[in-house]
């Protein structure tokens, strides 16, 4: 597809956080045949590209960046200029109809709209907008006893996110010609009724009533092409093998995925603690482990877990795996709590346990509590996936195991729920609404 693209997305983060993202935009293709604008780091060009979008290098990620070096200083301010300056280029370049911003790019390119006179919505994955039911999903569970202590968390998250790139943002409006901004770009977006689009379940994260109409949950942004698919990809013969001798013997399978984080392991002494804690937890509660080791194929398979592995009960496997395809085939998911992976996980009808990262990455704990207040999980089990105990996991575990038939139907009923959702669609038709109705904005955002 030729021509000016209808919408770019401006996106930072793993493959992950980009995955969703690449599904709304299948649906704006579909519902108006043009091409789509994807900015993000240089590392998803391919995947970009795969799904015939539009690809434009956004710059360097800061989470990827940390996970290689985290002893490492991450300059913000640098990266948040090279951002503003590569959208503006490339919505200068395109001159896309309307521009959809994620929550870390809302705050550090909003200001390209202003200057080239576009529409915008924004969108998170997580309920990032104030109201007195919860916290920010960055305190942790985001539970709070008082309205008040919410909305002084809630201030106090937005100022901090507002200063982090204000420095940055000032210093590149001044090359635009534009004016210092007068307030954050949160404050702007408010004012100016911008749509917010959730893109996550609300039967995790019910609707707080004092959200404005402005705010909209859709459910989780799938590609149903890409759903059919990998419900129906051909497993490794490994993967296959080891699944269908579970089920033979009535055994349990715990599928353990930590995604992009895994990288945390940065030693081998790391790598070789935490596969022996999963593999020694998930064997004694009398279940069978599937592993995903992507990121970590370079680490030799520690001793312990090989005895684990050769007796049957233990199966770590590289590379890529069809999540979707295998969670189903699972009693439960292990993983490190993002919003992505616990959706794909309940969306297939399997329990959750979160173990979030180190350095807890904005929604991991939030997300642990949730799926365990709706009864579809446990979370979060420690403090972060490398400092897990064998003894508390497996105490987890074997509670879920007492209790699998009433968890797996909870998970089930949650499934169908979530697949009833409007999802990328649903988020596809209000942007493109928006962007056909509303001028172009003027104010300081």
């Amino acid at each position: 597809m030729s021509g000016r693209p209808v919408v770019a997305i401006i996106c930072m983060g793993s493959a992950g956080d980009l995955v969703p993202y690449l599904a709304l935009a299948h649906e704006i293709r579909e519902k108006r045949h043009g091409s789509v604008l994807v900015l993000t780091s240089e590392a998803h060009r391919e995947m970009v590209t795969a799904k015939g979008m539009l690809f434009e290098n956004l710059g360097s990620d800061p989470v990827a960046e940390m996970l290689k070096n985290p002893k490492k200083n991450i300059d913000m301010d640098a990266l948040t200029k090279d951002w503003l300056r590569n959208s503006l280029k490339a919505c200068q370049e395109h001159r896309p109809e309307g521009v959809i911003f994620t929550t870390m790019t809302h705050l550090s390119c909003s200001s390209v709209c202003e200057a080239l006179q576009m529409p915008f919505v924004i969108t998170h994955l997580v309920p990032m907008a104030p109201t007195c039911e919860h916290a920010p999903p960055v305190f942790g569970t985001a539970d709070t006893w008082f309205s008040w202590t919410a909305h002084l968390k809630w201030r106090i998250f937005e100022t901090m996110a507002f200063q982090m790139h204000k420095k940055a943002v000032q210093t590149v409006r001044a090359d635009f010609g534009l004016g210092a901004l007068s307030e954050s770009p949160i404050l702007a977006a408010r004012r100016m009724q911008v749509p917010l689009i959730m893109g996550y379940t609300s039967a995790l994260c019910p609707r707080p009533k004092d959200w404005p109409e402005t705010i909209r949950i859709t459910g989780q942004w799938v590609d149903s092409e890409q759903e059919a698919e990998s419900s129906s990809s051909q497993l490794p013969q490994a993967v296959s093998v080891f699944l269908q001798s579970a089920e033979e013997s009535g055994t349990h399978v715990i599928f353990v995925t930590f995604g992009s984080l895994l990288a945390q392991c940065q030693e081998i002494k790391q790598f070789e603690k935490l596969m022996e804690a999963l593999s020694t937890a998930i064997s004694q509660a009398g279940a069978r482990a599937l592993i995903a080791t992507k990121g970590c194929e370079h680490f030799a398979i520690p001793q312990s877990v090989q005895v684990l592995q050769q007796a049957g009960n233990v199966l770590l496997v590289p590379g890529f795996l069809p999540h979707g395809a295998i969670m189903a085939r699972c009693l439960s998911v292990i993983c490190h709590g993002g919003s992505g992976t616990v959706h794909t996980a309940l969306r297939a009808g399997a329990v959750v346990i979160v173990i979030p990262g180190r350095r807890g990455l904005i929604d991991q704990t939030f997300w642990g509590a949730r799926v365990q207040r709706s009864g579809v999980g446990f979370g979060p089990v420690c403090s972060d996936m490398l400092s897990v105990k064998p003894r508390a996991l497996q105490s987890v575990l074997e509670a879920l195991l007492q209790n699998s038939e009433s968890m797996k139907s909870a998970a089930k009923t949650m499934a169908a729920f979530m697949k009833s959702e409007g999802g990328a669609a649903e988020a596809a038709e209000i942007s493109l609404m928006h962007f056909a109705s509303h001028p172009a904005p003027t104010g300081s955002s």
